[in-house]
């Protein structure tokens, strides 16, 4: 039964095995005829008890150790697939998410996909360096995330690009309309510590 916990990786069946085995040689101790003690003496029944509870101390630290370095292994799966498929600052998905969104929704919807583009954010990168370039692109990303509404899905292209889907439900006339509002939202200044930004964008849509 010890052998069996082991494959099946039981914490339950170890727990089991070990309280039947503790049970039956401590009744063996206590209740075997005086006479059957010549053969069967009580050092014998101590002995192996020892033995079961050293046998099921191992087998239990070699579950646990099992357990661990399986979940580390999950963990670092999750982190490979988050990765490949989500921006790692903005945690937002990234154009191979989106790419694979628009190819299976496309089989049911239509959708208007777009492209914004932040006019020469490699200057602004220049001045402002990593750390501030990053949260200014983080303050985008929230403006498009609350006018995007309704089934529509944002993402992050390489750069200082973003790609958006929204279900097209509109007339021609208001598609245009949408994305100079989207336009004029990302258009107004940005505030960073104590600083106003303004940034330029460019948008193309299919």
């Amino acid at each position: 039964y010890l052998m069996v916990a082991l494959i099946l990786q039981s914490f339950l069946l170890v727990s089991y095995v070990l309280a039947v085995s503790l049970a039956v040689l401590v009744s063996l101790i206590v209740l075997v005829p005086e006479e059957l003690m010549v053969v069967i003496g009580t050092d014998h029944h101590l002995f192996r008890l020892a033995l079961m509870i050293l046998a099921a101390g191992l087998a239990y630290w070699g579950l646990k150790s099992m357990n661990k370095r399986e979940k580390m292994l999950f963990h670092y799966m999750d982190q490979a697939e988050e990765m490949a498929y989500q921006d790692p600052f903005l945690k937002i998905p990234n154009r191979m998410d989106f790419n694979l969104y628009i190819d299976y929704m496309l089989k049911e919807k239509h959708f208007i996909v777009g492209k914004i583009e932040i006019n020469h954010f490699q200057s602004v990168y220049d001045v402002l360096g990593h750390q501030k370039s990053d949260e200014l692109l983080n303050l985008v990303k929230v403006r498009l995330e609350d006018k995007l509404t309704g089934h529509s899905y944002l993402a992050k292209a390489e750069g200082s690009t973003f790609l958006i889907a929204v279900e097209n439900s509109f007339a021609k006339e208001e598609v245009v309309s949408y994305f100079q509002d989207i336009l004029q939202v990302l258009s107004a200044p940005y505030e960073l510590k104590n600083h106003n930004y303004m940034l330029t964008f460019s948008i193309g849509t299919s």
